[in-house]
């Protein structure tokens, strides 16, 4: 009799494991306000803590909520860090690191209501506790000191906190990048300030090397009065310091007229570098799409020495990448890369990223394949928002933080945001057993057949008609023979921008998995 009731329990055990699902996608209020902007790092070997920023009554950030979740996507630990209300924080894109398990430290920006800019900076423990925390007023660069913090990360080498923004210094939208290396009981050791005179530096995030830091972030060339016009340039920067600040070398990509906000920058398991960046067109919008939503989003690939190997442009409405803003980009241990983020599936005439976007790529560039994802614990909403902001893999598990908000009230009411957690597998599956992969796109084969070549020579453009959504590689050459352009993509319609070619005859040849699909003259007039 106990024989039997032993295996009865054991059976029952292991039908009770399969029914449970492997991972969870969950929302959550975490007290009276909502939540937004969440940074995530690991907890234990399953586990996540969060940093949040609280919305009072009228979606006013007035403070920072810490979160601990455990494997389920239960809440274990929470607590509050607030000012008083003469002050509101906002965040830092990245606005959360960890030290160990017991200690983790959040930075944000804070501003009174005559725009006085500070910043805040707070260690938290494994219940959420707020152990130490620092009000800390802007450095002065050139008299100003309106400061935006945009990134802190913890180096183990020094043991010490490192913290990126910029800070304006000058007239005509002069920002140089700041960065501020603190001991872990919150003390500034130095600040320094990087970039070139008279240009937008703008920080974005850092990078921790064994002998130093790389800083990333964008050159902008100053001139905002139409951003979004052919008058304004931009370009990825890195500069690479060593551990006590001083600079090593500095990295600029070619200008793009595209108004392109650098994301995020990763190193890959090849020694080379990995950045994401996203931003509006200044060329031909199609019919029917508002120019200013008409976005792609830019995966870059370096090399160690920092030469561009490949670039897979992205089109928001003729793709399946996570649409108008990448935000993360995460590494997994045999090399393959995944990028998070929100997706717009609409035809770009309006303000919303009806879901949250993963991506899955290749060490060398193919995409394997793209989730769309909405949260399933909510009330559905008419016109509804979701964004993954940040994310880490752990254990073969992917783990993601981020916002879900009713658009139809946007931020003007604090009931219709919500935190989101999202707990997948390696290949974006909540729950595999029962089909819970959120919805799905695997790149097709290319078809010759199918390849269109249209080119505008007029606005210095050229299309590929690419109805299967195959994964392309092209190539522009002049008559000689020599490279120009080199571009991927699997995208229905693949745009290459070809102002930079001077006036005259091009080849353009396009191959998939090494045979050549089509080949073909354009004039670049």
């Amino acid at each position: 009799m106990h024989f039997l009731i032993t295996i009865i329990l054991i059976v029952f055990g292991c039908l009770a494991a399969q029914g449970q699902p492997s991972g969870y996608n969950r929302t959550y209020k975490a007290g009276t306000y909502g939540c937004s902007f969440p940074a995530a790092e690991p907890f234990g070997n399953d586990g996540m803590m969060v940093a949040a920023f609280s919305l009072d009554s009228q979606a006013v950030t007035t403070g920072i909520k810490f979160i601990r979740v455990d494997k389920y996507g239960d809440i274990r630990a929470l607590n509050y860090l607030t000012l008083n209300d003469t002050f509101f924080v906002w965040h830092a894109y990245r606005s959360f690191t960890r030290i160990n398990d017991n200690q983790y430290v959040a930075v944000c920006n804070v501003e009174t209501t005559n725009g006085i800019r500070s910043w805040l900076i707070a260690t938290v423990d494994s219940n959420a506790q707020v152990t130490n925390y620092k009000h800390l007023p802007a450095p002065v660069c050139q008299g100003n000191s309106f400061i935006t913090i945009r990134d802190i990360k913890y180096a183990s080498a020094g043991n010490s906190l490192l913290v990126l923004g910029h800070i304006e210094c000058g007239l005509n939208d002069e920002y140089q990048m700041l960065l501020m290396k603190l001991d872990t009981s919150l003390n500034i050791g130095w600040t320094k300030t990087y970039g070139v005179a008279n240009r937008m530096n703008l920080a974005v995030g850092i990078l921790i090397e064994d002998d130093g830091y790389i800083m990333f972030g964008q050159r902008d060339n100053g001139n905002l009065v139409a951003p979004y016009k052919e008058n304004y340039f931009s370009s990825a920067q890195m500069i690479k310091v060593d551990t006590a600040g001083t600079a090593q070398w500095t990295y600029l990509s070619e200008q793009s007229s595209l108004y392109s906000e650098m994301r995020d920058l990763a190193r890959t398991p090849d020694n080379g570098y990995l950045y994401i960046c996203s931003g509006n067109t200044i060329t031909t919008t199609p019919p029917g799409f508002n120019p200013d939503r008409y976005c792609k989003g830019l995966v870059i690939k370096l090399d160690s020495a920092r030469n561009e190997l490949w670039r897979k442009e992205c089109e928001e409405h003729y793709t399946h990448f996570p649409g108008v803003w990448p935000y993360e980009i995460m590494t997994e241990p045999g090399g393959n890369f995944l990028i998070t983020g929100n997706y717009d599936d609409s035809v770009g005439l309006h303000l919303y990223e009806p879901y949250g976007g993963l991506m899955k790529f290749a060490p060398d560039g193919q995409l394997k394949w793209t989730r769309r994802y909405k949260a399933t614990d909510t009330l559905a909403w008419n016109l509804e928002s979701y964004k993954f902001e940040d994310g880490f893999v752990m254990n073969d598990r992917i783990l993601l933080a981020g916002t879900f908000y009713n658009a139809t009230n946007g931020w003007s009411a604090d009931e219709a945001v919500y935190g989101w957690i999202v707990n997948l597998d390696s290949n974006g599956c909540v729950d595999p057993l029962n089909g819970n992969c959120g919805t799905t796109t695997v790149p097709q084969v290319a078809k010759k057949t199918d390849l269109i070549l249209y080119p505008n020579p007029t606005a210095g453009e050229l299309f590929i008609g690419n109805p299967t959504r195959g994964f392309l590689d092209i190539s522009v050459t002049d008559i000689a023979g020599h490279l120009l352009i080199k571009r991927t993509g699997a995208d229905e319609r693949v745009r290459l921008d070809v102002r930079a070619l001077i006036p005259g005859t091009y080849l353009c040849t396009v191959t998939s998995k090494g045979q050549i699909l089509l080949q073909d003259k354009f004039i670049r007039e």
